[in-house]
C-alpha cells in the first residue's frame, strides 16, 4: 500500500495542487460577482447625478418622452424588445439597457449605435429563448427587414441561430449602420456600462482564471475600489501558486518526454548493435591504478571494473553523453505535441464556441496558451468552461516546457563560435551569495596548497574552454600526457630504443607500458639499470629524494665524488662518472640547456615548453622522470664537456661567468627620469641569480636606496656587465667597446642625429638590440611606453588647448588642467580630467566654440592610452560618416571623440578599396583623404600613428593651409568670437618630425611643450596669441612626464626578455645564440656590421651622401636655388633669398658682373658664368646639382629650361605667362615628379591671387561672380612721366612693344570679342574709372577669356576682360611708331650690323619711308608728317623722342624694333632718383544671395625706391621669392603646370607680400545691377 502510494506520490501532488488551483478559481470568481453586481444602480445613480439629467420614469416610455437624439423606436426595433417581453428577465436586462443609453446619449450621442449594440447583446447573450413570431431588424442601411421563422422557432435562411449569436454577428460583420468610437473616453464609458452588466458567475470564473495565469483577457474589470482591492490580494496569493503549478505539470511532462526520448535513443543503439548482443554483458579487462597512504600507485583489483553497460542508470546508457541528443528528440517531439494540442483543442471548441469558426479558435488557443490574452475572443459557453480552463491549464504547461526547451537552444545559437574570454570576472551565484570565478578558483588552489602564482600563470579562458570540449566528448581529458622518448623523436626525427616513465600524485591517466617497474623504488631502479649497463639519467625538483633515497641506497656521497670528475659543481649540477647520475635543480634548467644544444649534442630530453612544465618553471607535482636508453651512453663524455652555462634555481646563462646586467643613467636632456626597470624587476634579476649594476643617478624618479634594497650594486663602471640598458641614447664617449647594449637608438629610419653614435657602435664592435624592434610573430611591438605616452601628450594637449583657447577669448575648464608633469600619478591626472569634465557637462563650454571634436589615429598603445584619459570627460564616440554632422550640430555639454584606422581615410590611387594586405605591400599605391574628410572636422587631433618614408601622410603643408584658413563665414559677436578655423591643436605623440603630419619639422620639449604652427608662413612661434595658426605638442619623450609609472610598465614588459638579452653577451658568436626569433630579431649591429635585417640602413646613409654630394659647395642642410637670369628682377630676389641661412641661390648669368652685383646681398648667394641658350650640358649638369630653378630668362627660354629640368627632375619657377611650349610639356612634369610653377610675379602672378582671394570669398558667401574687369600697369610715377611716349621702361623695352602687337580677346556682355594683331588692341580703348587722378587708359592683353575656367567661374561670368594700364597720350605715340614701321620686327639689310656705315636716326626714318638716306631733315619729317596727318596723330612725339635726329643709332639690331628697343632703353629709362609706380585695379561684381549686386574693387599700388628696387622689380621679383621659397620647403606639392590661384598658395603668398609692404585695399560697393 505505502510503496504503491510512494511510487505514485508524484502524481497525486499535481492532483492537489491542480485542485487547489481549481478551488481558488471559484472562490475568487464567487467574491468577484458579489463585489460587482451590488453597484450596478448605485454607478447608474451616479450617472445621473454626476450629469444632471432629469429622468423619466424607468419605462421605455419614460425615455421616450424626455429623449431628443435616442430614436427609441429604432432600437426597439433593433433590439428585438417585442421578444425581450417573452422573458422577464429578458425584458427587464433590455430595460436597463434602455436606461443606460438614455444617459450615454445625454453626453456621447454620436456613438449611441456602438453602445446600444453591446449592452443588448449581452442581454440576449444569457437568454435561453427562441424567436416565436417575426423579429424586426435592420439592414447595413439602417433600414429595417422582416425575416420569416422555420419550424424550430429560429430565424431561417443566414439568421438560423439563437438571436443572442444572431445579434452578435449582426454587429461583428457591419451589417448595422452604427458610427465608429471617435475618442479613448467614449471607449472607457461603454467599457464601464459593458462591464457593469457582464458579471455573471461564469464571466467570473474566466476573470478569476485569467487574472491568476496571467492572460488577462480583459473582457470584464471591476469597477468598485472593495473589487480593485481583492483582485490585487488576490493575483499576489493566486499568480505564483498557479504558475509554480503549472510549472510542476510542466515538469511531469518534460519527464515524460525525456523518457520517451531516451528510449529512442535506446532503440536505436539496440538496433544498430543487434549483432553484437554477445559483447554486453562482458567485463572490460583494464588495469585500474589507486594511491595508497603514501601516495603511491599501487593496482587495484580487476572486479572494481565492470562493463558501462551493467551501471545501473536506469536508462541503460550515459544520460550525460548523450544530453544534447536527448534535449535535441525532446525539442522536436514537444513542438510537435503542443502544434497538434492546439490544432485539436480549435477543433473542439469552435464546435461548443459558436461564435468562433475553426481558424479563429486555432487563433484564440495560441493566444491564450501564451498567455498573450489579447480578449478578442471570450470563451462564452459557460456550460463547457470547465473543459475549456482544464485544456488551457494542461497547455500552458505544455507550451512553458517547449518554449523553455527552444529558449536553450537560441543561447545556444547565440552563444555558437563566440570566443570564451574574461571568465575570471564571471560571477557564479551559490544560494544567495555570489562568487567571481577568480576568487573561487584561488580558494580552489589553495585547498590543494597550490602555490599562489599558479593561479596567475593559469589561463582560466582556456581551461572553461576546454573543460566544455571535455564535457561534449570532443577531448578526452584535462589531464596532459605523459612525456615519453618516442614524443622526443617525433619532434627531433630521432630513433631511439627506449622508455619513460614517471609517478605523479595526482594519478595522472595514460600509464606507460612497463607498469611493474613503477612498483618498485627509485634506488632499485637505479642500480637495475646500471647492473645491464644501461645509462640513467634523472631529474628531479626533490633534493632530499635524490640524495636520501637514490644516493645513499647506491652507496654514493655528493661530497664524496672526484673533484676531477665533477663538472660546474657550483651550478648545482653534480655528476658521478661510473653511473651517469645527474641532479638538477628544476626542470627548467635542464631543458634550457638541451634546447640550447640539442643540435649539436644529442642530448635528447624535453622540452621547456611540453605540457609537463608549466609558466613559472615548476614541474606540475611531478616527483621524477626516469629516462632509460642504450643508444647515448657512449656519447656523454664528449657531449657534456663541451657544454658551458650558469644555472641557478631560475635562470640559465651561457656566457662566462655569472649572467651580470648594467643599468645606466639617462643622460640626453635634464627630464629623462625615466629607467628600463624600476626595484621590483631588480629584485626578481637578483633573486634568480642575475648580478645587477646600476650607476648613482639622483635624477632618476626612483631613489637609488630602493635599487640597493633590491640587490643591485651601485657602480659608475659597468664594464663587468654583459648587457648594459638604457632608455635613451647613449653619448658616444661612454660606449664601452665589445658590449651588449639595448635602448631605443632610433637609428633605423638613417635619422641623421644618431649616425655619429651609430658609426662609433659599429667601430667599436658592440652589439646593439633596439627596443623599438622587439616584435612578435605578428609584428606588433612587444616592449613599449606607449601608454604613458598617450597619457602624458593628452594631459599636455587639453592644458594647451585652455591657454589657446583664452588667447582666443575663450575661458574653458580645460585651464585647470596642468601639463602631466605637474602630477605625481595618473590618478592625480585623472582626477583634474575629471574635475573638467564636469565643468563642460554642466555647459560651461562658451557657446560660441560649437560643439569639440577629438580625432585619435592610430589603434595602438599610444591611442588607446590617450583615449583611456579621454572617457574620463563627458564624451561620445562617433564614426567618420557621423564626424561632419556632429561637428556642426553637436552637443557642447559633452566632447566628441572618433578614433581613425587606416581603413577610414586610406584609398588607393586607382580608386580601388583600402585592402590592408596590399597596403603593407604597395604604401606608394595609395593616398590618405585624412585631411580632406576627417581633419576639417577636428578641434584637436590626437596623432599615434607610425609612418614610414613610403607611406602616404595624414597632412601635408598644403594641406595646413586649407585647414588653418580662416572661415569668413562666421559673424562674430562682440567678446564672443567664434574660432578662427575648426582645427586648434594637435598632439603628435609619434613625434617624427616632417613624418604623418609634415609641418611637424621639429620636436618640442617639455620645457618649451607648444608651438604655434603659421601655415600662412610655414613657420613656428612660441606664442599662443596668434590670430589663426594651429598648436602644436610634439615632445618626443612624453612617457618621462610621468616617470614612475612609465618606467614600471616598460620594466613589467621587459623583464621577461632580460635574460635572453643578457645571453646575448658578445662571447657568443651571433650565429649560436641560444635566444628567441623576438630578441635576435632586434639586433641590429654585431661585430662591427649590420645583420641581415639591417643592411638597408647602410643604403640610405649612401642615398643620402649621394644628395649630399650634390651640393659641394653648400653645408649639408642647405637647399640649393639655381637662379637663371640677372635683370632687375632678379635683385629683390636675391635680396629675399640672402636672409635664407638654410637655402643657397647660385646665379647662372652670361655676364660676370651681373653675378658679381647679385653676390654682394649675401654670403649664401654666388654666381657661375653660363649662356644657357647655348651651353645646354653645362646648364643641365647645374640644374642636376641643384633643388629647385628659376628661371628670370624671357619667356621664349623656359621651354628648354623645362626640359632639363623634367630630365633631372628638379623643380622650376618662373613668373611667365604659359606658353603653348609649356603646356605640352605638363604631362612629362607630371610623370617625372616635377613642379613646374609659372605665372607667379605681378601679371600673372599677384593679379591672379588678389582676384582669387575675391572669388573664393564670394562663393563661400553662396554669391555668384557676374564680371570681372582687371587692369594692370608697370608707369613711372606721375611726375617722371612727362615724356613723348608717357611711359618708362623698368624692364625690356621689347616686352612691352611686342606685348602690343599680340592680338587680344576678351568676353563681355556674354558676347566674345576678338581684336586683331599688330597693334590692334589700341583701337578699342577700355574707359578706366578708377584712380582718376592719373589720367589712364586701358587696352585688352592677350586673350582674357581662358580665365574664366581658370578661376572657376565659367557658369556664371557674363563678363571677362584683362588688360594693360598706361598714360594717356601713350597710344597715340605707339601708332605713330607702327604707322612709319618702327615697329616692323622683320629683318632689314640696311640695319644689319656687318654691312654698310653708321646711320643716323633721319636717314632710318628716310630708308623706312622709301627715300634716300642722304634727303633734308625738313623733307623727311614733312613726309612723315603728311603719313601721320591722315591718321590725325602728331610728329611732336616722334621727334622728341629724337627720331629725326642726325645722331648715329647705338647699335644695329636688323629690325626697326629692335634697333629702336635699343634707343628707347636709353632715353626713356629711369634715372637716378626717378621712381616707377604698378597699379594693379580688379572690378568684380558679384551677385549675393540676397539678390543685391556688390562690385568689389581691389587695387594695389606700389612705388620703386629712389636708387632702389623699381616697383615692377619688388612685385615681381619678391612674389617670385615668395612662390620659390613654398615650392622649395615643400609648402606647393602639386605636380605639373600650376598657377598660383588656390588658397594654399596665395593665402600665404599674400600675407608674405603685406611683410614686405606689397599689400592691397578693397572696397564693396552695392548697386542695384551690374
Amino acid at each position: 500500500m505505502f510503496s504503491w502510494i510512494k511510487k505514485y506520490s508524484h502524481i497525486f501532488i499535481h492532483l492537489s495542487m491542480m485542485s487547489g488551483v481549481t478551488l481558488y478559481i471559484i472562490f475568487g470568481a464567487y467574491i468577484m460577482q458579489n463585489l460587482e453586481n451590488k453597484n450596478i444602480v448605485e454607478m447608474n445613480e451616479q450617472v445621473r447625478n454626476k450629469r444632471n439629467v432629469k429622468m423619466g420614469e424607468h419605462s421605455i416610455d419614460g425615455i421616450e418622452k424626455n429623449t431628443k437624439i435616442f430614436d427609441i423606436n429604432y432600437y426597439k426595433n433593433f433590439s428585438g424588445h417585442k421578444l425581450a417581453k417573452l422573458d422577464h428577465n429578458l425584458h427587464n436586462c433590455v430595460l436597463k439597457a434602455m436606461i443606460s443609453l438614455y444617459n450615454f446619449s445625454q453626453c456621447y450621442e454620436k456613438n449611441i449605435n456602438v453602445a446600444a449594440i453591446t449592452l443588448f447583446d449581452n442581454c440576449y447573450k444569457n437568454a435561453n429563448i427562441k424567436i416565436q413570431n417575426f423579429i424586426n431588424t435592420v439592414d447595413k442601411y439602417g433600414k429595417p427587414i422582416h425575416n420569416e421563422l422555420n419550424n424550430d422557432g429560429y430565424i431561417q435562411n443566414d439568421f438560423d441561430q439563437p438571436a443572442s449569436v444572431f445579434f452578435k454577428k449582426k454587429f461583428r460583420h457591419g451589417q448595422v449602420n452604427i458610427d465608429k468610437m471617435s475618442t479613448n473616453d467614449t471607449n472607457n464609458i461603454i467599457n464601464k456600462q459593458i462591464t457593469i452588466m457582464d458579471w455573471s458567475f461564469g464571466s467570473s470564473i474566466i476573470f478569476a482564471f485569467s487574472v491568476i495565469t496571467t492572460i488577462g483577457y480583459g473582457h470584464v474589470a471591476p469597477m468598485t475600489t472593495s473589487g480593485r482591492i481583492f483582485t490585487i490580494i488576490y493575483g499576489l496569493i493566486g499568480v505564483p501558486f498557479t504558475l509554480l503549478t503549472i510549472a510542476n505539470v510542466g515538469l511531469f511532462l518534460s519527464q515524460v518526454f525525456r523518457k520517451t526520448a531516451i528510449k529512442i535513443i535506446l532503440w536505436k543503439k539496440n538496433h544498430i548493435n543487434r549483432f553484437r548482443s554477445k559483447m554486453k554483458d562482458q567485463k572490460v579487462q583494464s588495469v585500474v591504478w589507486c594511491s595508497n597512504d603514501k601516495n603511491e600507485k599501487i593496482k587495484c583489483s580487476d572486479s572494481n571494473v565492470t562493463s558501462l553497460d551493467n551501471e545501473d542508470n536506469n536508462n541503460g546508457i550515459d544520460e550525460s553523453e548523450y544530453a544534447g541528443t536527448i534535449q535535441f528528440i525532446m525539442t522536436i517531439l514537444l513542438g510537435i505535441t503542443t502544434f497538434f494540442y492546439i490544432l485539436f483543442g480549435a477543433y473542439i471548441v469552435h464546435l461548443y464556441e459558436v461564435e468562433m469558426d475553426f481558424f479563429q479558435a486555432f487563433y484564440f488557443n495560441f493566444i491564450t496558451l501564451t498567455t498573450i490574452g489579447l480578449g478578442d475572443f471570450v470563451p462564452q459557453s459557460y456550460n463547457y468552461l470547465i473543459i475549456t480552463i482544464l485544456y488551457v491549464f494542461i497547455g500552458m504547461a505544455l507550451v512553458t516546457v517547449t518554449l523553455n526547451l527552444l529558449s536553450d537552444i537560441l543561447k545556444k545559437l547565440h552563444n555558437f563560435g563566440r570566443k570564451i574570454e574574461n571568465v575570471s570576472e564571471v560571477v557564479v551565484w551559490f544560494g544567495g551569495s555570489k562568487m567571481k570565478m577568480s576568487k573561487l578558483m584561488k580558494y580552489l588552489i589553495d585547498t590543494l596548497n597550490l602555490p599562489e602564482e599558479t593561479l596567475q600563470t593559469m589561463n582560466v579562458d582556456s581551461f572553461i574552454d576546454n573543460a566544455i570540449q571535455k564535457e561534449d566528448g570532443k577531448i578526452e581529458s584535462l589531464r596532459p600526457k605523459p612525456f615519453t622518448l618516442s614524443d622526443v623523436a617525433d619532434r627531433y626525427s630521432r630513433d631511439i630504443e627506449a622508455e619513460t616513465f614517471f609517478m605523479d600524485a595526482t594519478e595522472r591517466s595514460g600509464i606507460p607500458t612497463s607498469r611493474n617497474i613503477l612498483t618498485k623504488k627509485p634506488s632499485e631502479i637505479i642500480l637495475e639499470t646500471v647492473n645491464n649497463n644501461v645509462t640513467p639519467i634523472l631529474l628531479s625538483n626533490d633534493k632530499n629524494l635524490f640524495q636520501n633515497e637514490l644516493l645513499n641506497n647506491l652507496k654514493i656521497n655528493l661530497d664524496s665524488l672526484d673533484t676531477n670528475k665533477r663538472w660546474s659543481s657550483s651550478s648545482g649540477i653534480t655528476r658521478k662518472t661510473s653511473s651517469e647520475i645527474f641532479y638538477l635543480p628544476t626542470f627548467e634548467t635542464c631543458s634550457r640547456s638541451i634546447d640550447a644544444h640539442i643540435s649539436k649534442r644529442d642530448w635528447l630530453l624535453p622540452s621547456r615548453d611540453h605540457s609537463i612544465v608549466n609558466k613559472d618553471n615548476n614541474l606540475l607535482r611531478l616527483n621524477f622522470i626516469l629516462m632509460i636508453s642504450k643508444v647515448f651512453s657512449s656519447r656523454w663524455q664528449s657531449g657534456l664537456k663541451q657544454l658551458r652555462y650558469y644555472s641557478s634555481d631560475k635562470v640559465t646563462f651561457y656566457g662566462k661567468g655569472q649572467p651580470c646586467l648594467g643599468i645606466r643613467r639617462e643622460t640626453i636632456n635634464a627630464w629623462e627620469r625615466r629607467a628600463p626597470l624600476d626595484p621590483i624587476h631588480v629584485q626578481k634579476l637578483t633573486k634568480s641569480g642575475v648580478k645587477v649594476l646600476i650607476q648613482p643617478s639622483n635624477r632618476r624618479a626612483f631613489p637609488i636606496q630602493d635599487y640597493q634594497s633590491a640587490g643591485a650594486i651601485v657602480k659608475e663602471d659597468l664594464t663587468e656587465a654583459h648587457l648594459i640598458v638604457s632608455v635613451k641614447q647613449v653619448p658616444i664617449d661612454q660606449l664601452i667597446p665589445n658590449k651588449t647594449y639595448a635602448f631605443f637608438s632610433h637609428t633605423i629610419k638613417a635619422q641623421d642625429d644618431n649616425m655619429q653614435m651609430l658609426d662609433t657602435i659599429l667601430q667599436r664592435k658592440i652589439r646593439l638590440i633596439d627596443y623599438e624592434k622587439l616584435v612578435d610573430d605578428s609584428g606588433k611591438r612587444v616592449v613599449m611606453f606607449g601608454k604613458w605616452a598617450g597619457y602624458a601628450g593628452f594631459i599636455d594637449i587639453l592644458h594647451g588647448l585652455g591657454l589657446r583657447l583664452l588667447a582666443l577669448g575663450h575661458h574653458t575648464p580645460f585651464l585647470h588642467i596642468g601639463l602631466a608633469h605637474n602630477y605625481n600619478s595618473s590618478h592625480m591626472a585623472i582626477n583634474a580630467v575629471r574635475d573638467c569634465g564636469y565643468e563642460i557637462a554642466l555647459n560651461r563650454l562658451p557657446h560660441s566654440l560649437g560643439p569639440l571634436t577629438f580625432v585619435f589615429t592610430g589603434s595602438g598603445n599610444v591611442s588607446q592610452g590617450a583615449q583611456e584619459l579621454f572617457k574620463h570627460l563627458p564624451h561620445e564616440f562617433v564614426d567618420v560618416k557621423t564626424l561632419p554632422e556632429v561637428a556642426k550640430k553637436g552637443q557642447r555639454n559633452k566632447v566628441y571623440g572618433c578614433v581613425i584606422g587606416r581603413a577610414e581615410h586610406m584609398m588607393r590611387k586607382d580608386g580601388r578599396p583600402f585592402d590592408e594586405a596590399d597596403y603593407a605591400k604597395n604604401p606608394r599605391q595609395y593616398i590618405s583623404k585624412f585631411s580632406t574628410e576627417i581633419a576639417p572636422y577636428a578641434n584637436v587631433i590626437i596623432n599615434g600613428v607610425y609612418w614610414d618614408v613610403d607611406t602616404p601622410r595624414l597632412i601635408t603643408i598644403p594641406d595646413a593651409k586649407n585647414l588653418l584658413s580662416p572661415k569668413r563665414t562666421n559673424v562674430d559677436v562682440p567678446g564672443c568670437p567664434t574660432l578662427p578655423h575648426k582645427l586648434t591643436a594637435i598632439c603628435d605623440i609619434s613625434a617624427d618630425p616632417g613624418g604623418s603630419i609634415e609641418f611637424m619639422q621639429e620636436c618640442t620639449t617639455i620645457d618649451k611643450p607648444f608651438v604655434m604652427y603659421d601655415a600662412d608662413f610655414n613657420k613656428t612661434a612660441n606664442t599662443f596669441d596668434s590670430p589663426s595658426g594651429c598648436l602644436v605638442c610634439s615632445i618626443d619623450n612624453m612617457p618621462a612626464q610621468m616617470p614612475i609609472e612609465a618606467t614600471s610598465m616598460f620594466g613589467d614588459l621587459l623583464t621577461p626578455y632580460i635574460m635572453e638579452m643578457i645571453n646575448c653577451t658578445t662571447d657568443i658568436p651571433f650565429e649560436q645564440l641560444n635566444v628567441s626569433d623576438t630578441i635576435k630579431n632586434a639586433i641590429i649591429t654585431d661585430n662591427g656590421n649590420y645583420t641581415q635585417d639591417y643592411e638597408y640602413i647602410k643604403y640610405l646613409r649612401e642615398e643620402k651622401t649621394k644628395l649630399a654630394r650634390r651640393r659641394p659647395i653648400t653645408t649639408m642642410n642647405q637647399k640649393k636655388i639655381l637662379l637663371l637670369g640677372a635683370g632687375m628682377v632678379s635683385d629683390p630676389f636675391a635680396a629675399y633669398f640672402s636672409k635664407q641661412d638654410d637655402i643657397s641661390v647660385t646665379v647662372g648669368t652670361q655676364s660676370q658682373s651681373d653675378g658679381d652685383r647679385l653676390s654682394k646681398y649675401g654670403p649664401n648667394i654666388e654666381s657661375i658664368v653660363v649662356d644657357a641658350t647655348k651651353e645646354q650640358d653645362i646648364l643641365s649638369k647645374l640644374i642636376g646639382e641643384h633643388d629647385l630653378v628659376v628661371s628670370l630668362l624671357p619667356y621664349t627660354f623656359h621651354a628648354e629650361v623645362a626640359k632639363s629640368c623634367i630630365q633631372n627632375k628638379t623643380n622650376l619657377v618662373t613668373s611667365s605667362y604659359i606658353s603653348p611650349e609649356m603646356q605640352a610639356l605638363e604631362n612629362d612634369a607630371i610623370n617625372a615628379g616635377v613642379t613646374i610653377m609659372m605665372e607667379s610675379g605681378l601679371d600673372p602672378g599677384i593679379d591672379h591671387m588678389l582676384a582669387m582671394e575675391c572669388i573664393d570669398q564670394v562663393h563661400e558667401h553662396g554669391g555668384k561672380i557676374k564680371s570681372f574687369v582687371s587692369f594692370c600697369g608697370g608707369l613711372p610715377a606721375p611726375q617722371f612721366s612727362d615724356n613723348a611716349l608717357r611711359y618708362k621702361f623698368s624692364w625690356s623695352p621689347r616686352g612691352v612693344l611686342m606685348a602690343l602687337m599680340n592680338p587680344a580677346r576678351y568676353l563681355y556682355n556674354g558676347d566674345i570679342i576678338d581684336l586683331e594683331a599688330d597693334g590692334g588692341v589700341l583701337n578699342q580703348l577700355y574707359p578706366i574709372d578708377f584712380m582718376p587722378g592719373f589720367n589712364l587708359i586701358g587696352y585688352a592683353n592677350r586673350d582674357s577669356t581662358k580665365y574664366v575656367s581658370i578661376y572657376g567661374i565659367q557658369n556664371e561670368c557674363h563678363t571677362m576682360l584683362r588688360g594693360t594700364l598706361r598714360y594717356k597720350g601713350f597710344e597715340d605715340t605707339i601708332k605713330a611708331l607702327k604707322i612709319l614701321g618702327l615697329l616692323d620686327n622683320s629683318d632689314k639689310d640696311f640695319l644689319d650690323p656687318t654691312n654698310g656705315p653708321d646711320l643716323t636716326w633721319k636717314q632710318v626714318m628716310a630708308i623706312l619711308l622709301n627715300q634716300q638716306p642722304d634727303i633734308f631733315p625738313d623733307s623727311v619729317k614733312n613726309m612723315a608728317k603728311d603719313i601721320l596727318k591722315d591718321e590725325a596723330y602728331d610728329l611732336t612725339s616722334l621727334e622728341q623722342l629724337g627720331l629725326f635726329s642726325d645722331n648715329i643709332i647705338a647699335e644695329k639690331m636688323r629690325t626697326p624694333l629692335d634697333t629702336l628697343v635699343g634707343h628707347l632703353s636709353k632715353v626713356l629709362s629711369f634715372k637716378k632718383n626717378e621712381q616707377d609706380l604698378v597699379i594693379l585695379n580688379h572690378d568684380i561684381g558679384a551677385e549675393m544671395p540676397n539678390g543685391k549686386f556688390a562690385k568689389h574693387r581691389i587695387s594695389l599700388t606700389a612705388y620703386g625706391e629712389p636708387n632702389g628696387h623699381s616697383a615692377m622689380a619688388k612685385t615681381v621679383g619678391y612674389t617670385t621669392a615668395i612662390v620659390t621659397h613654398m615650392v622649395i620647403n615643400g609648402e606647393i606639392q602639386k605636380k605639373g603646370l600650376v598657377r598660383p590661384v588656390t588658397k594654399d598658395i596665395y593665402r600665404p603668398a599674400l600675407k608674405r607680400l603685406e611683410d614686405l609692404n606689397i599689400k592691397a585695399t578693397s572696397q564693396i560697393i552695392y548697386q542695384r545691377h551690374l
